[in-house]
This record gives C-alpha cells, sequence and structure tokens, in this order.
C-alpha cells in the first residue's frame, strides 16, 4: 500500500508537546506499575526484530504500535510507553527519537499514515548512551495527556535527524510473536512500519508495547480540596486575632 509522503492530520486541535530532549529509561525487567495494557512476547514462541534507522532512503524511517481505551471505566492520564529493545547498531547511542502520539475513531484511522489521525502529543527524547540489548525502552511524558475513553491511539517512534547514506544506526523492536500461526494483538491496535511512502501494518504479530496510566483526579473533588484549604486559612487567622 502506498501512502502519503508525510502526515496530514485531520483536525489537530491543541497539540501538547513534551519539553526538549526528556530522557528514555532503559531497563532489563518490564514495567509492573501503572500498566493500564500490555502485550509482550508470547510464550513458546520467538519474536521477531523489526528496525528502524535514521536513514530516509534504505531503512524503514518509523514504527509503532496502536492501542485502544475501549472499556475504560473513567479517563486515563498517559503516563508512559514501553517497547522492547531486542538490538541496535552502533552509532544510535545518544540519539534524539521523537515520540508521536495519534488519536482516531478505529484501530485503522489511528495509525499515522494517511488523512484520519490526529496528532495529540509530540516529544523528543535522548537515548541513553550506553544501551543494552534485550531492554525495555520507556519514554516518559514530561506533560499531562488524557486519554479519551473509548478511542484509539497509536504511538510512532523516529529519529529526530534523518540523514541520508547513514547504514550503522538503528534500533530493533521485538515483536510479541513471528510466522505462522499469527498472534492477534491483544491491546486494541495495529503494528505498523512506514518510510515516509510505503507502510505495511498488521493487527497480528504486533510490537511488545506497555502502556503505563494513571486516574485523572474527580473534578468535583478538587474544590473540595481548595475550599477545605480556604477553610484552615480562616480558622487559623482568627485565632491569631484572639491571641
Amino acid at each position: 500500500m502506498k501512502a502519503k509522503l508525510f502526515l496530514t492530520c485531520a483536525a489537530i486541535g491543541t497539540l501538547l508537546t513534551g519539553s526538549a530532549l526528556a530522557n528514555i529509561v532503559i531497563s532489563s525487567e518490564a514495567p509492573s506499575e501503572g500498566v493500564y495494557k500490555f502485550q509482550d512476547v508470547v510464550p513458546d514462541r520467538s519474536p521477531a526484530t523489526l528496525r528502524f534507522s535514521n536513514n530516509p532512503t534504505t531503512k524503514w524511517q518509523s514504527l509503532g504500535q496502536g492501542f485502544s481505551t475501549i472499556g475504560a471505566e473513567d479517563p486515563l492520564n498517559l503516563d508512559s510507553v514501553s517497547f522492547l529493545m531486542m538490538d541496535y547498531l552502533s552509532g544510535v547511542e545518544g540519539l534524539t527519537l521523537r515520540m508521536d502520539v495519534y488519536q482516531g475513531g478505529s484501530s485503522s484511522n489511528a495509525r499515522p499514515m494517511g488523512d484520519n489521525a490526529t496528532l495529540i502529543y509530540t516529544q523528543d527524547s535522548d537515548l541513553p548512551a550506553l544501551l543494552e540489548n534485550d531492554s525495555y525502552l520507556t519514554f516518559n511524558l514530561d506533560s499531562n495527556l488524557e486519554l479519551d475513553q473509548d478511542s484509539y491511539f497509536s504511538v510512532a517512534l523516529s529519529f529526530v535527524d534523518q540523514t541520508p547514506g547513514t547504514t550503522n544506526e538503528g534500533i530493533g523492536l521485538a515483536t510479541i510473536a513471528s510466522g505462522s500461526p499469527p498472534v492477534s494483538n491483544t491491546i486494541g491496535g495495529n503494528r505498523f512500519i512506514w518510510n515516509g511512502e510505503f507502510y505495511s501494518a498488521s493487527t497480528t504479530n504486533g510490537f511488545v508495547m506497555y502502556v503505563n496510566t494513571s486516574a485523572i483526579p474527580e473534578a468535583s473533588s478538587m474544590p473540595l480540596g481548595v475550599g477545605l484549604m480556604a477553610l484552615g486559612l480562616v480558622v487559623v487567622a482568627r485565632r491569631r486575632r484572639k491571641v
């Protein structure tokens, strides 16, 4: 399938941008706190490794995974997303990755190819100077991103600087399985890889991904807390006057 050279969003609205060059956390262990949805390597199956690079002419430029909030009982803040890095090529250490979050009305419309996705968040993050194969890369959002209920989202990764002719700078991310029989994605979205002109997307054998969220405080509780604080200040002021 052929897609447009770059994304044209249907309706951008308010685009949230994280502060520049937030660091990526690397860990040998998968996230265990605040996990809303995840899919990892299926037991007794071997993952595939799909790579993206900062070479716009011969390598995949971008890849990512979708998820949904279908069935979520309450709105959620997206705190971080994690991918499993199987390997990396020399020269990638310390380079800057861009994480874009898109929203759409279906799993296919949330992909960043075509005209249907809306870019709702973007953030640049530095890779650590030291990397290890078979490690989880966690991208922590440094601005609040509220996820609508019953909607679809995609997270896309790419290098900020695209350098034609580069051959030794790339990252390989793990899928939940390879080969047949294919394993369906369980978090409600498509896996996709893209080179700016052509793309491939699939509802099976998706990328290992952890979606980490936190609850949004109820609006009704915030005025109550402010009111209690104000009442406390009044009481303290009156006591001081009596003294």
